[in-house]
């Protein structure tokens, strides 16, 4: 049994983008295979693009897109899709060289489609399997795609209010499985809406100004949980994210400092993570602040690594010891043979700097063993554990010291 037959694809709404007729009988007959039962067929860019625009259907979940079609191309069918807004996920298809499937990808990820992946023809249920397992993975419980105009007042009362959740996403060791610590996550227990995730409502709090005060309700919120987890004995280092905006803040590690007096924890615990855009923007006052937290004893982390320009050896110039890779470097790496080759080559410059290294979006056993092979510190990912609130984080501590061995052998998470 794998982990893509434990999910039901019933309720996915499919469209197939292929010009050939018997590639989309394959296609068609192997999404049948996994449960798919709602399918649209296309047979070209204008044709899909007509799906897109019917009046009153209901949105696509995924597009198995071929990049070779006969007016114009893939390319250009990407471009549109992303211009339409579409939200649906996308799995590239095509019997073309790996390294321009690859660029495809790129390119979809540049315009702002969710990708899933790329396959290469003939498609197999398994590597279609595996794929579709990302969708599932993946999909928000909050739909994101939702546009939802937030009042000033809705965004001071979320940040001044108790309306922010943290949740928590553990860190594993990769040579032992062993959990290294967690990183905080801020979603919105939003009265109407729900449960929000972040990329639903953090950019109206950052141009709304209340993106510090967030800050360091999170910061403070996830002390709180980690003094709570150290009183019952459960040692872990937690990471918090900090925006670009807080690092032209000087007294931000004395704000740090404070929380880490008030809430009676190591600050050898906290970890904040900042990305390469927050360090790029301001160097004299991302030094002043990033100097100031290491000799406070804070660990500092570069987010999001792969994403931005600046390049590890520029970054080794700042006192950081962690370094996060970038999801779109990890997931599904296992298949790509010029994505192994940049984090072979960053994760060992890495260990000569004594850096420590973390990779996000670790979905499949497979891309797990790769990370092994080549040496990375620790993983992060859907298919260790999803994020959970900070209540559930011990109980899942017991049951993957349980059942560790078997998860990383390859034994589906939900059958252990």
């Amino acid at each position: 049994m794998t982990r893509m037959q434990d999910q039901s694809y019933a309720g996915l709404r499919v469209l197939i983008v292929d010009h050939h007729p018997q590639a989309r009988q394959w296609c068609l007959g192997l999404l049948g295979q996994l449960g798919v039962e709602e399918v649209e067929i296309a047979e070209d860019r204008a044709a899909a693009i007509e799906v897109l625009n019917t009046p009153g259907a209901q949105p696509l979940d995924l597009i198995l897109a071929e990049l070779h079609l006969p007016d114009g191309d893939g390319v250009d069918m990407l471009r549109e899709l992303a211009e339409h807004g579409s939200r649906a996920a996308v799995i590239l298809v095509t019997g073309v060289d790996p390294r321009i499937r690859e660029a495809g990808e790129d390119l979809a990820r540049a315009r702002g489609l969710r990708v899933l992946g790329s396959l290469a023809k003939p498609l197999t249920v398994s590597g279609l399997g595996d794929l579709l397992s990302r969708h599932a993975f993946e999909r928000p419980a909050d739909t994101p795609s939702r546009r939802i105009a937030f009042s000033p007042d809705d965004l001071r009362r979320a940040v001044e209010g108790d309306e922010l959740l943290i949740y928590f996403q553990p860190k594993v060791a990769v040579g032992t499985g062993a959990v290294s610590g967690v990183e905080a996550l801020v979603r919105w227990l939003h009265p109407e809406y729900g449960i929000l995730q972040p990329d639903t409502f953090i950019p109206a709090v950052a141009d709304a100004g209340f993106i510090e005060p967030m800050t360091y309700v999170v910061l403070d919120k996830a002390m709180t949980q980690l003094n709570a987890w150290r009183e019952d004995d459960l040692s872990l280092t937690i990471s918090v994210n900090i925006p670009a905006e807080c690092m032209d803040n000087l007294i931000l590690p004395r704000l740090v400092e404070e929380l880490i007096r008030v809430h009676r924890i190591p600050a050898s615990a906290l970890i904040l993570e900042i990305t390469e855009s927050g360090i790029s923007h301001d160097l004299a006052n991302a030094l002043d602040v990033l100097t100031r937290l290491r000799l406070n004893g804070v660990g500092v982390s570069i987010d999001d690594f792969g994403t931005g320009y600046a390049t590890i050896s520029r970054l080794a110039k700042l006192p950081f010891d962690e370094l996060k890779l970038d999801r779109t470097l990890v997931t599904g790496a296992h298949e790509t043979e010029r994505l192994q080759t940049i984090l072979r080559s960053t994760i060992s410059l890495a260990q000569d700097l004594k850096i420590r290294t973390v990779a996000e979006g670790v979905e499949t056993v497979t891309d797990w063993r790769m990370l092994e092979t080549i040496g990375c510190d620790s993983a992060q990912g859907f298919y260790m554990a999803m994020p959970m609130p900070g209540d559930q984080v011990a109980g899942w501590m017991t049951h993957w010291a349980h059942h560790r061995t078997r998860v990383l052998s390859g034994a589906p998470i939900l059958d252990v």
